[in-house]
């Protein structure tokens, strides 16, 4: 780029007024040296730069404002008839300024426009942010009651299938039933045993049968002659039925003697704690 080009670029600066001190007296007098070009230049710019002074209202100056101006004007009278460029720098400055305040408008505009829909978007997000928290409690409260479905469903399941394990008992051919008389500590107790060959299977519900202390608990014995085998320990229920079930037991074909006895927790091979329920 040469220095004319240099100098081509500064026309629109100057026709704004924007240039410094310096570059404006060397492009003045690069126009006082007759260059047509800028000249040109200069003169496709007016008609914008009118265009935009004429889209700023005017100010009405004060009085006090007036008379400064026209005094420092009659002081600068000198300077303006030697040089024709100066003239317009008025106007320039004006142009400029009325550029700035056009500018500084789009963009308080354009600025508060840009606040408002940011606004805007935090509130819909604070908003979504709740709406997200609630569904995720929702979300929450579903996953415990269906896993609290699923464990009933689990209880129910496991309860259908020893009812009907049970009925397979007590509907066999061969099933037979005990009842048990209660005796010692446990005069006041009953209890029925169904005894099924077929399954292999005893199973005895009692009844009031006393709380034991946390050492012992209640032992069934199946007694065929003078062989007692365990049928299983159990712990009786608080005020309810007590249900217990033994399987593969061996021997229930035969006469057999359903016994109940306190042993130690945990069992032992033989009997040998007071009897409380017996039958045969």
């Amino acid at each position: 780029m040469n220095d004319h080009d240099k100098l081509l670029e500064l026309a629109s600066l100057y026709a704004v007024g924007a240039l410094p001190p310096a570059e404006q007296m060397h492009f003045e007098t690069h126009l006082a040296d007759g260059c047509a070009l800028c000249e040109a230049e200069l003169a496709s710019l007016r008609p914008a730069i009118d265009h935009l002074a004429d889209a700023v209202s005017p100010l009405v100056p004060s009085p006090q404002f007036r008379e400064r101006v026209l005094d420092h004007c009659g002081r600068s009278a000198i300077g303006r008839e030697e040089r024709a460029a100066p003239l317009r720098a008025p106007r320039l400055a004006l142009l400029a300024a009325a550029a700035s305040i056009a500018l500084a408008t789009g963009l308080g505009a354009q600025m508060l426009s840009v606040q408002a829909a940011l606004h805007d978007a935090r509130e819909q997000t604070a908003d979504l942010a709740r709406a997200l928290a609630i569904e995720r409690e929702t979300l929450q409260k579903v996953r415990i009651e269906l896993e609290d479905a699923r464990t009933e469903q689990t209880a129910l399941t496991a309860q259908v299938s020893t009812l009907e394990a049970t009925a397979r008992v007590l509907t066999a051919p061969a099933t037979r039933t005990l009842a048990l008389a209660g005796q010692g500590a446990g005069a006041t107790a009953r209890a029925r045993a169904f005894l099924s060959p077929d399954t292999r299977t005893l199973i005895l519900y009692a009844y009031d049968l006393p709380s034991l202390p946390a050492e012992r608990t209640y032992q069934a014995w199946v007694i065929s002659g003078k062989n007692p085998v365990s049928a299983g320990v159990f712990a009786p229920t608080l005020g309810g039925v007590t249900r217990h079930e033994a399987s593969d037991v061996a021997g229930l074909e035969a006469p057999v003697t359903v016994a109940v006895t306190i042993e130690p927790l945990g069992g032992v091979p033989q009997p040998s704690g007071p009897i409380v329920l017996a039958g045969r």
